[in-house]
């Protein structure tokens, strides 16, 4: 499975950096396929030939693709970053494991208190603003993780939001190439959002059918051209002047292009050129860039993750002055990791009895865990979260 998702990875410069092997690969599986011999010593011998060579290869695959994201203590306006405390982790992008995490603390109530730093567990590693956390984290996570370097292993793939000053951090420390995809939740949020700021300058965009159907426009695109980021971004690039009715460039996508629509009306006309600088601005910026998020790349495994640190130590209190909200953010770890089995694990290290309903209470939980996993994969639940998103969005409007 793994390697027939190397194959698929796209843009092509970034498999064949991070997985050098990958042309050994295909011609050995090739030979694999098409062998055909009658001699049986002879294919008994190919067979060991094929096997070594396929394995010396995969051994030389050390580079990984990780996605990274940073939660804070304190809930935030957009504006101020004044959260006392901050919790990253990097998380392998076909495992769904966390394979490391840091946290970030910048204060300490003992060290206020006069107390000397060797007679308490201070927990205060960072001087700067919370904003700055999350660059600081991700590089020790990507450049610097000794589970990581224990292991034999480099991250040279990160899956991370809109925050250029992450990877610009990353990319200065590292002594390798560092390659990033957006998360497409996060790039979606930002395109819709770039749509609505026109909405107050343009009143063709505040008409009722405008953004809706160019989010479905750029929808598309994305989602029928997925490893394919020269082709996307030729469509991002006609979206501008399709909606003005310029279907020239259009590609087979589009109904009016080469008269295939049967002169069936346009569902959205736009005639504002000022409108269509704007536009044709903003789709140009995401076809520049096509090849970040190309891939169906997701960073949702690490919301999910600060979504239990949540509810581990929620947003109203503080427990970022000691060494609890460390505890607190390694319990989730291990909870996303393990489940809630890792209590017992916990209790059996420490030698403590487990109690007298942990036992029960543990694999009532993980069952539970377990339901949720398969009835989250299965279509129909996919197709009542998109009926719900829609209602959600006819509300807001």
């Amino acid at each position: 499975m793994f390697f027939f998702f190397i194959l698929s990875i796209r843009p092509a410069e970034i498999s064949k950096e991070i997985y050098p092997e990958i042309n050994t690969l295909h011609s050995v599986t090739s030979k694999n396929v098409n062998f055909q011999s009658t001699d049986t010593n002879h294919m008994i011998q190919s067979d060991m030939n094929i096997s070594n060579e396929f394995d010396a290869a995969v051994g030389n695959i050390i580079n990984i693709i990780v996605s990274y994201d940073m939660g804070w203590s304190t809930r935030g306006n957009g504006r101020s970053y004044d959260s006392l405390n901050g919790y990253g982790a990097v998380i392998g992008f076909l495992s769904g494991k966390i394979i490391d995490f840091a946290t970030r603390n910048r204060k300490c109530a003992f060290c206020d208190y006069g107390n000397n730093k060797e007679n308490h567990d201070c927990r205060k590693n960072f001087e700067g603003s919370a904003k700055a956390m999350e660059p600081s984290v991700g590089v020790e996570l990507m450049t610097q993780s000794t589970v990581l370097k224990e292991i034999g292993l480099n991250a040279r793939v990160l899956i991370g939001d809109e925050d250029s000053s992450t990877i610009a951090a990353v990319r200065r420390e590292s002594l390798q190439s560092i390659f990033k995809l957006c998360d497409s939740n996060h790039l979606k949020k930002n395109f819709f959002s770039n749509l609505y700021q026109l909405k107050k300058q343009f009143k063709e965009m505040a008409k009722k059918d405008t953004i809706p159907y160019l989010k479905k426009c750029f929808s598309y695109a994305v989602a029928q051209n997925r490893g394919k980021s020269s082709e996307l971004a030729n469509i991002l690039r006609s979206i501008p002047e399709h909606v003005f009715v310029r279907h020239e460039n259009c590609g087979n996508w589009c109904g009016n292009y080469r008269n295939t629509r049967n002169n069936k009306p346009q569902e959205v006309l736009l005639t504002d050129p000022k409108l269509y600088n704007k536009l044709r601005e903003i789709f140009f910026k995401y076809a520049a860039n096509a090849s970040k998020f190309s891939i169906a790349a997701s960073s949702q495994a690490n919301e999910s993750l600060n979504n239990i640190m949540a509810h581990k130590a929620p947003k109203n209190k503080c427990y970022s002055r000691s060494a609890s909200s460390d505890y607190r953010f390694a319990s989730a770890v291990c909870n996303k990791n393990e489940g809630d089995s890792h209590i017992m694990n916990i209790k059996e290290k420490l030698c403590l009895s487990p109690g007298r309903y942990t036992k029960s209470f543990v694999a009532k939980k993980d069952e539970i865990r377990a339901k949720r996993a398969v009835i989250a994969r299965l279509p129909v639940t996919k197709k009542q979260r998109n009926v719900l998103r829609r209602n959600k969005e006819a509300l807001r409007k």
